[in-house]
């Protein structure tokens, strides 16, 4: 994937488990692994996830699905304010949705 990144060489090269590229493993965001492209192919599961992401400064595309990263989130439904980690709304069979509701 020519993906570059900075690693110990004790991390690259440990024979039990070595590290491998994080793109290729899905732990950064990149152009066709990213938060707000898993929103828009989800068939419906995550469409409304974009309309409640209320980071000030981060964009879904900067952000994996399996991001273990706390965000803010504003509810659709009664604008209620919360912070949840992003794989906590999206990688299990019951993702967290706003707590007031």
């Amino acid at each position: 994937c020519e993906w570059q990144w900075n690693a110990r060489v004790k991390n690259r090269t440990m024979s039990n488990h070595p590290s491998g590229c994080p793109a290729c493993a899905g732990k950064v965001a990149t152009e066709t692994h990213n938060l707000a492209l898993a929103c828009a192919q989800s068939g419906g599961r995550l469409a409304h996830l974009p309309g409640e992401w209320h980071h000030p400064t981060k964009r879904m595309e900067d952000c994996t699905p399996a991001s273990g990263e706390k965000v803010p989130w504003r509810c659709g439904t009664c604008e209620w304010q919360w912070n949840a980690r992003v794989k906590n709304r999206t990688m299990s069979n019951h993702p967290s949705g706003c707590p007031a509701c």
